[in-house]
């Protein structure tokens, strides 16, 4: 079944926010939908309501289970640095999605009250990441006096700050450099 309209404005609204920042008009969010710009307000009610539930829909989007081995299964190691490298590439997509909402008041203020209901929002990334190693860490496969939550916000903030340098500068070479020495650093912490 194809996409209804809703989800093609969504879409667009991701893509092009990434592309191009807040500076995009519904005109551009239309015709890259293939939908009239009518649409959008008939939908939404509004291009900041149409981002807000942009924002909500696709800043959750981190799918553990998609990255590493099942809890219990494969070489610990592996499966932190494989989360580590799907944490950059979550924390790449993110970015310039999280630009557009933290440079913007009135849209925070939108996004913050939509997402207070909604139960979505940022810190959704850390409590599945914390769920993830508390799993682990019930198998003794983490250290048992690991606090989850403490290394889920480590391991999201050096794939934030890889991420980062790698959208400022145009450039993986910091993020290649330095990924295994990072992950090794949090694996054994985690482990030992």
């Amino acid at each position: 079944m194809p996409p209804s309209a809703r989800d093609r404005l969504v879409a667009a609204t991701i893509k092009l926010t990434r592309e191009h920042g807040g500076q995009i008009t519904t005109a551009q969010i239309a015709r890259e939908a293939g939908c009239s710009e009518g649409n959008i307000f008939k939908q939404f009610g509004s291009k900041s309501a149409l981002l807000t539930t942009a924002l909500c829909e696709e800043l959750p989007r981190i799918a553990i289970a998609d990255s590493v081995a099942a809890v219990g299964s494969g070489d610990l190691d592996k499966n932190l640095r494989d989360l580590l490298s799907a944490l950059i590439e979550f924390q790449g997509s993110a970015l310039p999605l999280m630009a557009v909402l933290l440079s913007d008041p009135a849209l925070r203020a939108e996004y913050q009250q939509v997402s207070g209901k909604q139960g979505t929002g940022p810190q959704l990334a850390v409590d599945r990441i914390a769920d993830y190693l508390r799993a682990e860490q019930e198998l003794g496969r983490l250290r048992g006096d690991l606090d989850a939550d403490a290394a889920a916000v480590l391991l999201l903030g050096a794939a934030q700050n890889l991420a980062l340098t790698e959208l400022a500068t145009g450039s993986p070479r910091q993020t290649d450099r330095l990924l295994p020495d990072v992950a090794t650093l949090l694996t054994t912490s985690l482990t030992r």
